[in-house]
């Protein structure tokens, strides 16, 4: 079935390093859609994150960020093929946002005090947070592809990811049943298909994991 990538759990998220401001300085539109509630990095962000070695990429919503890929297809499972081509994996990832400090948050305050840059001031109240995200679909008997798992959470500290990580694998990974419990969701539903998509996911992730959400968000800015 779905088998789980291995992948270090950063435990500090932390870019100390100041970067190259090149002969011009750090300009404004580089401070461009600063979006401290997601993981996806504006412009200057991905500059300090390259130039610490972070690896980056645009995942499944083509919006550069840094993650690790978490479930794949077990490809030498035996029953590979009807894997395939009963389920699809949207995207399956950790990700990570880091926050400033040491030279590289000096280095921002200098931009947003001597600019009044806003978006270098919201990068120095950045808070470290550590998330997972996972959606997978399933092809029903009579071929209707349906949202079959979509979890979005999101942590404060290293430890917690890894639990949730580990509970999501305890039922996704080398789990067999997994057909039967997706055609008994596609079977029912008449229970779920009405609600809206929020409340559709509640109970498909009550469903399949017995957890009471199926999203959770930290605060974004340190105060």
């Amino acid at each position: 079935m779905f088998k789980a990538n291995d992948f270090i759990y950063p435990d500090r998220l932390c870019i100390t390093d100041a970067i190259d401001p090149g002969p011009v300085g750090i300009m404004r539109h580089e401070f461009d859609y600063v979006d401290p509630n997601g993981f996806a990095l504006c412009e200057v962000e991905q500059q300090y994150y390259t130039n610490a070695g972070l690896h980056l990429g645009a995942g499944f919503e083509n919006k550069v960020k840094q993650s690790a890929e978490h479930l794949s297809f077990d490809l030498d499972n035996k029953n590979e093929s009807k894997n395939t081509d009963w389920f699809h994996i949207s995207h399956s990832y950790t990700q990570f946002r880091f926050n400033f400090k040491g030279d590289a948050r000096s280095q921002l305050l200098e931009y947003a005090t001597m600019f009044n840059y806003h978006g270098a001031r919201l990068l120095t109240q950045v808070r470290p947070k550590w998330g997972v995200t996972c959606r997978l679909y399933a092809k029903s008997k009579d071929d209707v592809m349906f949202e079959f798992v979509n979890l979005e959470y999101e942590f404060s500290d290293m430890l917690s990811l890894q639990r949730s990580t580990n509970a999501i694998e305890s039922v996704l990974v080398g789990n067999d049943n997994l057909f039967d419990k997706a055609e008994e969701m596609y079977n029912r539903k008449e229970e779920w298909d009405l609600l809206d998509l929020f409340d559709q996911r509640e109970w498909k992730t009550k469903f399949l994991f017995g957890w009471d959400t199926h999203y959770k968000r930290v605060p974004s800015l340190i105060l």
